[in-house]
């Protein structure tokens, strides 16, 4: 086991098969808080990043080709911003996100959900595709609703 010191805005990310608990403080990963005690596996096929929300410290354990990056600054684009503030705004009962075959639907997707529940709004998510599903097994589709834990990288899902 590793262990990673955080300070408030430092960014890292995971890549490749890891599990990783908070010992100390809060981060957030793809916009979902995580508080001191969560574990989380991230799956081998995945890179999510990791944000501290002031000092933390992180234990990991490093699976096939896992690895912990220390970046340089925040990797969410700022641009994500603007219709994270409109959808709080007009709060729509349907959001649909489509794009071609992997430009980054899910991540999109699961930051802006993680947010807005940070923030006491609701939100679930469908995943449709069936080919290539996160939330659940291939040619399936699966809801994942409002309230149900969005944060698990696992499957690299919202």
């Amino acid at each position: 086991m590793s262990e990673i010191k955080l300070k408030r805005g430092d960014v890292v990310r995971l890549e490749g098969q890891l599990s990783l608990e908070v010992k100390e403080g809060e981060v957030l990963m793809s916009g979902g808080l995580l508080e001191k005690g969560a574990k989380i596996v991230v799956h081998p096929a995945k890179s999510v990043p990791l944000e501290a929300e002031g000092d933390a410290l992180i234990d990991y354990t490093p699976g096939r080709d896992g690895k912990v990056e220390i970046l340089p600054g925040r990797t969410i684009p700022r641009e994500w911003d603007a219709p994270i503030s409109e959808i709080v705004r007009k709060k729509p009962r349907v959001v649909l996100v489509m794009g071609d075959v992997d430009v980054g639907k899910t991540f999109f997707t699961t930051y802006p959900a993680n947010t807005l529940l940070r923030h006491g709004l609701r939100a679930g998510a469908i995943d449709s595709d069936v080919g290539q599903a996160d939330m659940g097994p291939r040619t399936t589709i699966r809801i994942r609703p409002s309230g149900e834990e969005i944060c698990t990288v696992r499957h690299g899902t919202f």
